[in-house]
């Protein structure tokens, strides 16, 4: 009798278990399921910025290149957009516009495989920019004559269909002759000599752009240009090249000194009417330069600017040193705009304090700004990408 008693009880309280064991497994199996819906509800919930459409997303990548070119490495580099995510590292990659805007810095001394790292990652940029048009600078910080440099020009030159706005800071000037091919798309050029301690190389030993030798200034198709930079060209070059730019806008160049001879007088005067008709900005800049010892130099070794025949009808903005004026700098300006015929806005003239602002005043009435010392390009936008890739070889203010 006891025993049935007790197998009795020990029945209920199995069934009690039970019981308690099953509630437990539904209220089980439904955390799990609310586990599986909540997981389910977050794999389905995309971030707003991931709900944008591919090209959205491609146009905001574009614009965080900035206006301004992008290094290969580093925080601004496109490369960093595409460690992200999946998602957007497809997108990264197919944004060509994204990969066609860059500046190559390259630094002396610098190891083979970190040369060599270089060179794959700016070939990286071009195969993923093609076929959009380029937009890059060069920037050699120092003497930098390795067969490195000559490899990075021959790279670049190898999609000189594409150049469309390029900035070339190295010495030795003969790395440019890995130029070659075509460029139907240029239509702004940046040259510089080099950089040397954060300044330009010291005159006189000036690297000249030999327009009359090297052979890469026969590819370079002047006549497309709308926009150009020369620093460190001496003036005849330089008019060789103003010659054949006949779509120029917007021009600036910082020229050499070189010892003005009878024969460079007799070839301006000899040529003829040089008219550019879609110039607007045209600014002049003597070279910043130390005199070297037992070397002595006369501010007329700029050379005469008012030999030369200039017809420049849309000029709005002019920057000159009084120097390259000749002896009487008024009658040459005078010259000069009746010439045009244009309706000059700003005229600065370069060397001020050594004469006096009044007479140009008196003389041109009809222009609303003249001054001296140095052409305020603040908010311009035609040069300031390039003031923040190198120093310019110009004179400060005071000089």
């Amino acid at each position: 009798m006891t025993s049935s008693l007790r197998l009795d009880s020990l029945r209920k309280r199995q069934a009690l278990v039970l019981g308690r064991l099953r509630k437990k497994r539904e209220e089980f199996a439904k955390l799990e399921q609310e586990v599986d819906d909540i997981q389910w509800e977050l794999e389905e919930y995309k971030y707003p910025v991931l709900t944008l459409p591919k090209e959205i997303i491609s146009r905001i990548f574009t614009h965080f290149r900035s206006a301004r070119r992008a290094p290969l490495l580093g925080r601004y580099s496109p490369l960093v957009l595409a460690q992200i995510c999946h998602h957007w590292r497809e997108i990264a990659l197919n944004t060509r516009t994204l990969w066609s805007s860059f500046i190559i810095t390259l630094l002396p001394h610098k190891s083979s495989t970190a040369s060599m790292s270089t060179l794959k990652i700016v070939n990286l940029f071009l195969e993923r920019s093609d076929p959009v048009p380029l937009s890059f600078a060069l920037v050699c910080e120092g003497k930098h004559d390795s067969p490195y440099v000559y490899m990075v020009m021959e790279l670049l030159a190898s999609h000189s269909s594409r150049w469309q706005h390029v900035s070339l800071c190295m010495h030795p000037m003969p790395h440019l002759n890995a130029i070659d091919g075509p460029m139907p798309l240029l239509h702004s050029l940046t040259v510089v000599s080099r950089k040397n301690n954060g300044a330009m190389i010291r005159f006189p030993d000036v690297p000249k752009l030999s327009f009359d030798r090297d052979s890469y200034t026969d590819i370079i198709p002047w006549y497309q240009l709308t926009v150009m930079n020369l620093e460190s060209i001496e003036l005849r070059q330089f008019v060789t090249v103003l010659r054949n730019c006949q779509l120029l806008v917007h021009c600036r160049a910082t020229i050499a000194p070189v010892k003005t001879s009878h024969e460079d007088e007799v070839y301006f005067k000899a040529l003829p009417i040089i008219h550019l008709p879609h110039l607007q900005a045209f600014l002049l800049l003597r070279w910043k330069y130390h005199l070297a010892e037992r070397f002595t130099l006369s501010l007329d070794s700029y050379g005469n600017l008012a030999l030369l025949k200039l017809r420049l009808p849309a000029l709005q903005l002019l920057e000159v040193p009084e120097c390259m004026l000749g002896n009487e700098p008024i009658n040459a300006l005078a010259a000069l705009i009746a010439r045009s015929g244009c309706a000059l806005q700003e005229l600065c003239i370069r060397d001020g304090g050594r004469t006096l602002m009044e007479p140009y005043e008196d003389a041109f009435p009809n222009i609303s700004k003249i001054f001296f010392g140095t052409m305020d390009m603040t908010g311009r936008g035609v040069f300031e990408d390039d003031s923040e890739e190198w120093a310019d070889g110009t004179e400060s203010e005071d000089d």
